[in-house]
Order: C-alpha cells, then structure tokens, then sequence
C-alpha cells in the first residue's frame, strides 16, 4: 500500500470546506445540464460535511482536554496534602 504524506498548510486546509461550497455554487449557478448540476450539489454537501465533521471533532477534543485538565488538578491537589 503506497501512503501519501504531504503537509497542506494551514490557512488553506480551513479554507477547504469554502472552497468546496463555492466551486459547487459556481458549478449549479453558471454551468448548464443536469451533470453539472448535480456536481455542484455533491460539492455543496462535500463542505456541509467536512464542516460538520471537524465541528464535531474539535468539540470532542475540546471536552477530552477539559477532562484531561480537571483530572491533573485533581490528582495535584489530592497529591499536596500527602
């Protein structure tokens, strides 16, 4: 299995999902036929969903670290008064 490992930067990684929505607005407003139509809708979902997805991801992160923060205070504090 061959993997790819190349680094997009960051302000264009961000900036995909607004990619995404134009190029499939572009495509449904200025382009004629069904195919092209339909491409910008498949476009249009594509950044609905990868924005969906880091949302949720980064709201789970955000909570795991929480967490991770609230159990080291607590494990600091029971450690001060032994």
């Amino acid at each position: 299995m061959v993997v790819l490992n190349f680094y997009i930067p960051d302000w264009l990684y961000e900036r995909l999902p607004l990619l995404y929505a134009a190029a499939g607005l572009c495509a449904m407003l200025f382009l004629q036929g069904g195919f092209a139509k339909f491409s910008g809708l498949v476009l249009c979902a594509t950044a609905a969903l990868v924005w969906s997805q880091r949302r949720q991801y980064r709201a789970r992160e955000q909570k795991r670290l929480q967490f991770q923060r609230r159990q080291r205070r607590r494990h600091t504090n029971n450690t001060q008064w032994v």
